[in-house]
C-alpha cells in the first residue's frame, strides 16, 4: 500500500493571498510529460490528456489514477467522467486545481453536482459520482496515524471507521477526534 499522506489544510494567510507555500507531494511527476509516461500501461482512460493536464498520473494499478500535488487518489472512472470536475470534487483544495482552474471553477463544479443530484446545496451529503476516492489510502492521514499512534485502537478498526465516516459524510477531510467518535459509536459492537 502506498502512504499517500492526504491531508486537508485549512488556508494560512498566504493562501488566501493567492500564493501556495506547500510543495508538491510527488514532484517527480510535476511534468506532465513524466505523468503522461505513466500511462502507457493503462487500459481504462478514454482522455489521457485530460487526465495528464489535471494532475493525475497512472499508478499501474486497476485504474487508480493519483494527483501528484495533493496525492490524491480517485478509482472507478467511469467514460463520462471529467478529469479536472472530479479532482475539484475529490480534491477541493489541492492547490494545483484551485491555481489551474480557480476556486470559482470549484465551487461551479461543486455546485452543478450538488443540483445534479436534486440536493439542497447546504447539505453535506455523500457523493454519488462513480469515480471514488481509495479510501484505503486515508488511514495515512495525519489524523488516521494519530490514532494509530496512540496505540488504542487496531489498524483495521481505524480504517473501517474511516471508510463509514467517508461513506456518511462524503468528505475525506476528517480529525482523529471525529473517526474516535465513529469507532466509539459505530463499531463499539465489533471492537468488544
Amino acid at each position: 500500500m502506498q502512504n499517500v499522506n492526504y491531508q486537508h489544510k485549512s488556508p494560512s494567510t498566504a493562501d488566501s493571498f493567492g500564493v501556495c507555500l506547500q510543495q508538491p507531494r510527488y514532484k517527480s511527476f510535476a511534468d506532465q510529460n513524466t505523468r503522461l509516461k505513466s500511462f502507457q500501461s493503462c487500459t481504462f482512460c478514454a482522455n489521457v490528456a485530460d487526465t495528464v493536464r489535471a494532475g493525475f498520473y497512472y499508478t499501474g494499478t486497476s485504474d487508480i489514477v493519483q494527483c501528484f500535488y495533493c496525492g490524491l487518489k480517485l478509482r472507478n472512472w467511469d467514460p463520462s467522467d471529467d478529469p479536472w470536475a472530479e479532482h475539484a470534487r475529490h480534491g477541493k483544495n489541492c492547490p494545483f486545481v484551485i491555481n489551474m482552474k480557480g476556486k470559482d471553477y470549484i465551487s461551479s463544479v461543486l455546485y452543478s453536482k450538488d443540483l445534479d443530484n436534486g440536493q439542497d446545496i447546504e447539505t453535506d451529503s455523500p457523493p454519488s459520482s462513480q469515480t471514488q476516492v481509495y479510501t484505503d489510502d486515508l488511514i495515512f492521514t495525519t489524523a488516521g496515524q494519530a490514532l494509530l499512534k496512540m496505540q488504542c485502537y487496531k489498524p483495521r478498526d481505524v480504517m473501517e471507521a474511516i471508510r463509514l465516516y467517508v461513506h456518511k459524510y462524503g468528505k475525506i477531510e476528517f480529525t482523529a477526534v471525529e473517526i474516535a467518535t465513529v469507532i466509539h459509536s459505530e463499531l463499539s459492537e465489533s471492537i468488544q
